[in-house]
């Protein structure tokens, strides 16, 4: 069984491998292109730096006092550090589906910053962010050319290894009168192909953790519902004891506010993710407000909506339900409904 478990957890880490590094090397061109690389780390160091310390605190609480509480010989011991170990998998496993969310939220307050900024054109500025300057070369300065050679990745990672780099630099006073009149449309063009190349990465982080993540939340409503029915079990109990209260009654309550917190941490990462995402589609009806617009502009405006409407940030268990805080009300209701069941049967 072991032996099965290490194996099957090898290929699966395999499959993923090439597929993380392509998204991992995604999130890089994009904080290439928004010149945001250095904020970006400094943030989500400072929050991996929270994330171990609040995992070897919780790690350390919750597992450390069963080695020295239960004196049940060393098979019990081998039992039980299996299970931690199996634990300590599963709680890795949802901070890196979490981690990967808070990217995406991140990269989506980011493209919706530039489209707000939109809104006051003569205020806007560059920041030397390259896909800016990328939009001054000649070669992108015709809206034809989009349609055969759209903004791709690979198109920007070209610039952000200076490839040609230093033909953008020279293009970047030049300031035809068909680049001032298509401006717009060539920025929103680009936003619009980062847009979706960030829907493809919440596709991959979809399909890399969806069976994973479905059964950390299978598991943790599992575990939350059966101490909590110990829970209402016991304290039916006449004349117990403290050491009995604690033990039948309060660890499996505490127990069951610990694999509560799992699914709070998901669904509420994956729910501000989305929110983040939706906004894109309100910033991009109140540009359409904007008087003297270019119809050129417009049209891309629109179709930039048409594909945020179409394309929505959501997040899934294995396809079977969307993630997003209606399954904290379904778990509420649920245990609830179970807890209502188990004080009938007592009476």
């Amino acid at each position: 069984m072991g032996i099965a478990s290490v194996t099957s957890l090898q290929i699966c880490l395999t499959r993923i491998r090439k597929e993380m590094d392509m998204l991992l090397y995604k999130i890089s061109v994009l904080d290439e292109l928004f010149n945001t690389e250095c904020d970006a780390q400094r943030s989500n160091e400072k929050y991996l730096r929270i994330q171990i310390i609040l995992l070897i605190i919780i790690v350390f609480i919750a597992y450390t006092s069963d080695f020295f509480a239960f004196n049940t010989g060393f098979a019990a011991w081998i039992l039980c550090i299996t299970t931690y170990i199996c634990n300590f998998i599963n709680i890795v496993t949802i901070i890196q589906f979490v981690n990967l969310v808070f990217l995406l939220k991140q990269k989506f307050l980011i493209l919706n910053k530039f489209l707000a900024s939109a809104e006051k054109p003569n205020e806007h500025e560059t920041n030397g962010n390259l896909w800016e300057l990328l939009l001054q070369t000649s070669v992108f300065r015709n809206v034809i050319n989009f349609e055969y050679d759209p903004l791709r990745t690979d198109a920007f990672y070209q610039a952000i290894t200076r490839r040609c780099y230093n033909d953008i630099q020279n293009h970047t006073n030049n300031s035809s009168q068909n680049y001032c009149l298509h401006k717009g449309t060539l920025r929103f063009r680009a936003l619009r192909v980062i847009h979706d190349v960030l829907c493809d990465i919440s596709t991959s982080v979809n399909s890399m953790y969806g069976l994973q993540i479905f059964l950390c939340m299978l598991s943790a409503f599992i575990e939350t519902a059966t101490n909590i029915s110990y829970t209402a079990t016991a304290s039916n109990i006449d004349n117990l004891t403290r050491e009995q209260f604690i033990s039948t009654v309060a660890c499996p309550m505490l127990w069951a506010l610990v694999q509560f917190l799992p699914l709070f941490w998901i669904t509420g990462s994956c729910n501000a993710a989305s929110s983040e995402a939706d906004r894109s589609g309100i910033i991009l009806q109140k540009l359409l407000l904007l008087p003297e617009l270019h119809p050129a502009t417009v049209t891309e405006i629109q179709l930039f909506l048409q594909q945020v409407t179409n394309r929505k940030l959501r997040f899934t268990a294995w396809d079977l339900f969307t993630i997003n805080y209606s399954i904290l009300g379904s778990t509420v209701g649920a245990v609830t409904t179970l807890l209502v069941i188990l004080v009938q049967l007592q009476n």
